[in-house]
């Protein structure tokens, strides 16, 4: 499933740059999980992935690319609870 990166703000220290998401980016997310440490829900995305202990990108950090209609975006990514 495509996403848009629609905010980039807020890189935590230890991500370098070249580890981080740009904004107006569009990514393919392969995975839609809880990641207990973040507290948050996170999407693995097949173009980058964060250093440990990080394992995804915030979701709400994205949107579904128009073209996916939004009833699809819980069926193509599944929720993985309590993923590490």
């Amino acid at each position: 499933m495509l996403v848009i990166c629609i905010n980039d703000k807020d890189k935590p220290a230890e991500i370098p740059s070249s580890a981080w998401v740009k904004k107006d980016r569009v990514y393919t997310a392969i995975n839609y999980m809880y990641h207990p440490i973040q507290n948050c829900y996170s999407l693995l995305l097949e173009e980058i992935t964060p250093p440990p202990p990080y394992i995804g990108y915030k979701s709400d950090r994205f949107e579904p690319v128009e073209e996916t209609p939004s009833e699809r975006w819980e069926e193509l990514l599944n929720p993985v609870e309590n993923a590490v």
